[in-house]
């Protein structure tokens, strides 16, 4: 439904509801989605431990080198990650789905990918540059008011990077769907999507924020599990705010129904 052009998403899927439809559609695929999360962990390992293995804060080179090497791992981590979200949409949409979904990014312009992270993390930094500002000043000044107003600025700065979280968090998933758009015009199709949204969003991403803290416990393994059904929750988040829903529910059903026909058939 459109109003003075702007799109308005009827009948929005409750919190419960998206998390009800991703346990349903992990169901006998659990293996295959912990599979896919291992193997982007597994790839980005080597290329952390070389990291490790440079790093003195005693040498200059191998402090810069140290540093290269984990921009390139957040790189590295930002086109796999396209490659999961492309894994699990394919996963909640019905389509074929399978491990190699995880290497999408790197021959689906992984340039756009890369800055549009880029441009997400500057913004990130420039909410926190007048905290570091105060900061270099207190270094100098001493002054106590000053550490006040740093606190108060990363503070701010911190809300500020939340905002920009919830406004774009959902930019991999348009270029997913739109690999033909700019990095910049992905990034103001997720703003306009995002409208009116912004506190579904945050409300399941933290609702999340329990099971990832009792994961501490088995020493972050049962992640394995929280993320899967994390990844599948947002991505029904993506198709409800695309309209998808119904349709694809639709087609579940429908699966459902033809097999249990078939069943009492023979």
């Amino acid at each position: 439904m459109k109003k003075n052009g702007e799109l308005i998403y009827m009948n929005c899927k409750s919190s419960a509801e998206l998390k009800a439809l991703a346990r349903e559609k992990l169901k006998g695929r659990y293996a295959i989605a912990i599979g896919v999360l291992l193997l982007s962990g597994l790839i980005t390992l080597p290329v952390t431990l070389i990291a490790a293995l440079f790093y003195n804060e005693n040498n200059t080179t191998s402090v810069i080198i140290y540093y290269v090497i984990i921009i390139i791992i957040s790189l590295l981590s930002t086109v796999l990650g396209v490659g999961l979200i492309r894994f699990y949409t394919n996963l909640c949409r019905n389509k074929n789905y399978q491990v190699s979904d995880i290497f999408w990014g790197f021959s689906n312009h992984p340039d756009k990918i890369i800055i549009i992270a880029v441009l997400i993390s500057l913004m990130g930094i420039l909410c926190y540059f007048p905290a570091i500002l105060l900061v270099a000043a207190y270094a100098v000044t001493k002054s106590i008011s000053i550490v006040l107003m740093a606190i108060f600025a990363f503070i701010a700065g911190f809300v500020l990077v939340i905002m920009i979280n919830l406004n774009y968090g959902l930019t991999f998933y348009i270029m997913s769907d739109n690999f033909q758009h700019s990095a910049v015009e992905a990034l103001k199709a997720c703003r306009t999507m995002m409208k009116g949204h912004k506190g579904r969003f945050f409300y399941i991403l933290i609702s999340f924020i329990g099971w990832q803290l009792l994961s501490l416990l088995s020493c972050g393994l049962s992640m394995l599990w929280v993320e899967p059904y994390l990844f599948s929750t947002v991505t029904y988040f993506y198709m409800d705010l695309r309209g998808e829903l119904r349709e694809t529910i639709a087609k579940d059903t429908n699966e459902v129904i033809e097999s249990e026909h078939d069943y009492h058939f023979q």
